[in-house]
């Protein structure tokens, strides 16, 4: 009997194991396909128009290479520059925080970010103020500075309530959890973990 029974795990394991390969390969590929026909468009791509490619690129590449994807996220923000493309810009810098973010170079990130979060106050984008605001959160709670990520996280979900985004607030009202749980402060913490519970079962 417990042959058998390791048997079917070894059976349902390999089974498994074949499926993630192969639907992981599945999404690589459609990714690079995505990615070539990106640099395809690019060569045919006017000048003022090439910033919105190479920020396509930038996002699409950052889980698999996050240096191409600061090489491209640097393209797009030289080119938007140069066209005073101020949208263009911000998610270039934005990207460039990503990028820098998950290549663990924190510092780099928290000032992407908030060169970033000055442009999108600057153009009113109230969905990029609080997105730079989490990403300023998470920077600053990997560098273990917690009162900051709380300062930030906060005034995040303040625009992810104005958003009315309720996966925004949700979401948000975790990380400040995730905090106050940093700082010790742990019915803080589950109480915010429990609020963001409610709104993802909801």
């Amino acid at each position: 009997m417990k042959i058998q029974y390791i048997i079917k795990y070894q059976i349902l394991y390999t089974v498994f194991v074949t499926l993630f390969c192969f639907f992981s390969f599945v999404a690589f590929s459609s990714g690079l396909q995505k990615i070539d026909s990106l640099k395809t468009v690019l060569k045919i791509t006017p000048d003022s128009e090439k910033a919105a490619i190479f920020n396509a690129l930038s996002e699409e590449i950052l889980y698999d290479s996050e240096e191409y994807s600061f090489e491209f996220a640097d393209s797009a923000l030289k080119y938007a520059k140069k066209f005073n493309l101020k949208t263009e810009e911000l998610s270039a810098l934005t990207n460039l925080g990503e990028a820098s973010y998950f290549s663990s170079n924190l510092n780099k990130a928290k000032d992407f970010y908030q060169k970033a979060l000055s442009l999108s106050i600057e153009l009113n984008d109230s969905s990029f103020i609080a997105i730079n605001y989490s990403n300023l959160g998470y920077a600053f709670l990997e560098l273990e500075n917690y009162q900051d990520a709380l300062n930030n996280f906060s005034k995040a979900l303040e625009y992810e309530r104005l958003l009315k985004s309720d996966i925004g607030v949700a979401s948000t009202i975790n990380n400040i959890g995730s905090t106050y749980e940093y700082l010790g402060r742990y019915k803080n913490a589950l109480d915010h973990y429990l609020e963001a519970l409610k709104m993802y079962e909801n």
